[in-house]
């Protein structure tokens, strides 16, 4: 790759921006960034590679000082520090370089609002989410840019702002699958299944075929209704979607067996599923063991959830839960 370099800076060719921004992808690829930064900072495009690059690579100090050593920032300098900082968990700092691009006159573009509307969803404050949507209102790009608005919802699903959600949802003129399984899933979560379930019904009614996301919300709502018949209707009719069933549908016929105390068929489904089971669904199976007070299983379901996945620790709670629940203090 240096061979490379060196010869098309030989041939006159090392100041054309377009081979600039495949080398930087090219030493970037082979984990030599120190190479990948040298010389190339002061070409703007080139930097907000490097951005993209350090953010890819997780290494956001590099992008950061990249960042700051930019002698000209444009639209796509700013939005990829938002992601950057968003995609490293800094929502608030990433919240913050919008505020400071809308400050320095930078003109944010789709990408760029969609960026930080998703920094407002990682920060989970319906205020600041309240803050954001108008923000992104006054752009005038939310009414005619689907993408965008599936943003909007999504993040206001993240906050707790149903009603947000849904306004925003009834507001857009096109809606596309994502626009469906958004506002779905958000019922799901909130545990309002019955209206999660009508608003599939109607996404299937007008003509807009459902994803695998859509599905495991139905299921998921199904299961929090306790309804066996039609959340088996369901997955039998995945197919008919053109869809192969995921772990998530399958987790979401275990949650629902496990809830209604048929932990056996529960235990069945998970070992016959096409799939390795994750700790979720222990941890489904094992917080119906709880509810109805099945210690052995209790402690299985546990010990599988333990061996997939030791940092979390609500495995221990739950199991303590059970042995709660049956008198057996000794063990708590």
């Amino acid at each position: 790759g240096k061979c490379v370099h060196s010869q098309l800076v030989s041939d006159g060719w090392g100041h054309v921006t377009f081979l600039q921004n495949l080398l930087v992808e090219m030493y970037g690829r082979c984990g030599s960034l120190c190479d990948a930064f040298s010389g190339f900072c002061s070409v703007v495009i080139v930097s907000n590679s490097l951005i993209h690059m350090y953010t890819k690579c997780g290494d956001l100090a590099s992008a950061i000082d990249v960042f700051r050593g930019m002698a000209d920032r444009n639209t796509i300098s700013w939005t990829a520090m938002v992601a950057a900082y968003t995609q490293h968990g800094h929502c608030n700092e990433a919240i913050k370089h919008f505020q400071f691009m809308d400050l320095e006159g930078v003109k944010p573009d789709v990408v760029t609002l969609v960026a930080v509307v998703d920094a407002c969803g990682g920060l989970m404050v319906l205020s600041k989410a309240r803050e954001i949507h108008a923000r992104v209102s006054d752009s005038g790009y939310l009414d005619s840019n689907v993408p965008l608005a599936n943003a909007v919802i999504s993040m206001y699903g993240r906050c707790g702002g149903l009603d947000d959600a849904r306004d925003c949802f009834k507001r857009l003129r096109l809606k596309n699958t994502i626009s469906w399984s958004s506002l779905i899933a958000i019922y799901a979560q909130d545990g309002q299944g019955e209206e999660a379930i009508r608003l599939f019904k109607l996404m299937v009614l007008d003509g807009v075929r459902p994803n695998s996301s859509s599905c495991a919300s139905l299921l998921s709502a199904y299961s929090h209704e306790g309804d066996v018949h039609d959340c088996r209707e369901c997955f039998a009719a995945i197919s008919d979607f053109g869809l192969e069933p995921t772990k998530d549908h399958f987790a979401g016929v275990v949650d629902l067996l496990a809830r209604l105390g048929m932990l056996d068929r529960a235990l069945e489904l998970i070992n016959t599923m096409p799939f390795f089971p994750d700790a979720a669904v222990f941890l489904a199976l094992l917080s119906a063991c709880c509810v109805h007070e099945d210690l052995e299983l209790g402690r299985a379901a546990a010990e599988q959830a333990f061996s997939l996945d030791p940092a979390d620790e609500s495995s221990y709670v739950l199991l303590s839960n059970v042995y709660a629940a049956l008198g057996v203090w000794g063990e708590v």
